[in-house]
């Protein structure tokens, strides 16, 4: 699940027209199709201290704005054991400092324990950033959003 999920957001990220990093590039997301094929990035973009960028290229999925100055505009944790979620958050975390939105996705059943983690102390200060996505909701989106990205081809087709 945990690469399926991943897969979801990098080809998605793409339909968003977004630069996309996984550091899981060997990982399978359907058939034999690598994460490392619908990522747009090989590398994670200098943006900021490679002490910070140690610890980012980290995290699960991230997108990038397709601007000259590539800057983290989403970062998705896929939690699927609550060992890993402080872990997740704390990655998470060490973009604070620039417009990145959080998202961890986990089975249902770990919402409430992200949602009692969330409104503690460091996370608290940064919580309105922090989104908690169930598996069954995030596969509700890739649906629509393969929907979506195939109107939206076939409207502005030419010829």
């Amino acid at each position: 699940m945990h690469s399926y999920i991943e897969g979801i957001f990098l080809e998605t990220g793409k339909f968003k027209k977004l630069e996309t990093y996984t550091p899981d590039k060997n990982a399978i997301f359907t058939g034999n199709i690598s994460l490392g094929q619908l990522s747009t990035l090989s590398e994670i973009p200098h943006f900021t201290y490679p002490e910070i960028l140690t610890i980012v290229k980290r995290i699960d999925v991230l997108w990038f704005s397709n601007e000259q100055f590539k800057f983290p505009l989403y970062a998705f944790e896929v939690v699927d054991t609550l060992n890993t979620l402080t872990e997740a958050l704390n990655r998470c975390l060490q973009l604070w400092n620039f417009q990145t939105n959080f998202m961890i996705i986990g089975p249902r059943n770990y919402q409430s324990r992200f949602i009692e983690k969330i409104n503690k102390l460091p996370y608290s200060k940064f919580k309105s950033r922090f989104k908690y996505r169930d598996y069954d909701e995030v596969k509700r989106f890739y649906k629509s959003s393969i929907e979506h990205n195939e109107i939206e081809n076939e409207f502005f087709k030419v010829g």
